[in-house]
């Protein structure tokens, strides 16, 4: 298994796995039978479900949207070519990433191309919010440590068409035939920028920006190594580390730890289904766990204020 993706009901999962041809299968699983609903083989680069199925774009083809059982093609988006990365903006909304770091919106009820953006320069864009601002990241210089590893200096950028609104510094480790970005992701209600990897900011680790000013809210405490960060709710991010076996739970405003979850073996990936509140983790092999969540910010606050994490299902 290499990814998976809840649709926006939270009824489907999106099971994307690969063979030794580099060949891609996409799984529909019914969550609540635990029946596979459709299936198809394609080269993937990206998947995103949206309100009306899921958008899947396949290498050297433009974006189309699939029904939910992955039976019918239902639009494509032809003039789109080039297309490298899908980036989900609202349960209508997509960013379509260009080789040539131009970003097209596209609003997948009607199908109309919404905006277009052309960053200032040949950046590498990472994020997308609804006013249609851009999180990217450029290279500035590489200092080498031997011959073929060192660190990238380069410029974390939140910018919309004609205006700069932030930037920061930033650095990232480097080695010959790897790169890795900085993973980016706004909060629910884009009120934080989160930003985690081997990027260097403050130090390594999960950091929540402000996404007026860019400056730090803070840092989530022992988030060296992070592997995914995803969000439940608006202000409440579930965050796992490689090479341990559970999962945390933090309010991102306060930075407080609200739960650890012993799942008892170390998780390949996350899905997060937000308007149901629902999360899959991915196990060894194709096996996954749906849990249903419970949170001050979800449920009436009560006295407890740490989240409950309950096992729905088991694939």
């Amino acid at each position: 298994m290499q990814d998976f993706a809840f649709s926006i009901d939270g009824q489907t999962v999106y099971v994307v796995s690969n063979d030794e041809t580099s060949q891609t299968t996409v799984t529909a699983w019914d969550v609540s039978n635990r029946k596979v609903q459709g299936r198809l083989e394609l080269r993937l680069i990206s998947l995103v479900p949206v309100r009306d199925g899921v958008v899947l774009v396949a290498q050297n083809k433009p974006p189309e949207l699939w029904n939910f059982k992955l039976s019918t093609c239902v639009r494509c988006w032809s003039t789109l070519t080039g297309v490298t990365n899908l980036i989900p903006i609202s349960e209508e909304l997509i960013a379509c990433v260009g080789r040539q770091a131009d970003v097209n919106i596209v609003a997948t009820t009607g199908g109309e191309i919404v905006s277009t953006i052309q960053p200032f320069d040949q950046r590498q864009v990472i994020a997308c919010n609804r006013n249609c601002q851009l999180v990217t990241f450029s290279q500035k210089n590489r200092f080498p440590l031997s011959s073929n590893e060192g660190w990238i200096e380069g410029t974390l950028r939140l910018s919309n068409t004609t205006t700069l609104i932030w930037e920061r510094d930033t650095s990232l480790p480097w080695c010959e035939g790897y790169k890795d970005l900085p993973h980016c992701i706004f909060s629910p209600k884009e009120t934080f920028v989160v930003v985690w990897g081997k990027a260097l900011l403050d130090g390594p680790g999960v950091h929540i920006l402000d996404a007026l000013s860019g400056g730090t809210h803070h840092t989530l405490p022992n988030s060296k190594n992070v592997v995914d960060c995803k969000f439940v709710c608006d202000e409440e991010c579930l965050v796992y580390n490689r090479g341990i076996n559970v999962l945390r739970l933090f309010n991102v405003r306060s930075g407080d730890l609200l739960t650890v979850m012993d799942i008892e073996e170390r998780p390949c990936c996350l899905a997060v289904c937000l308007p149901h509140h629902l999360i899959a983790i991915c196990l060894t092999g194709v096996r996954f766990r749906v849990l249903k969540v419970w949170s001050p910010q979800i449920k009436d606050r009560r006295e407890s204020k740490r989240l409950a994490l309950r096992c729905v299902c088991l694939f």
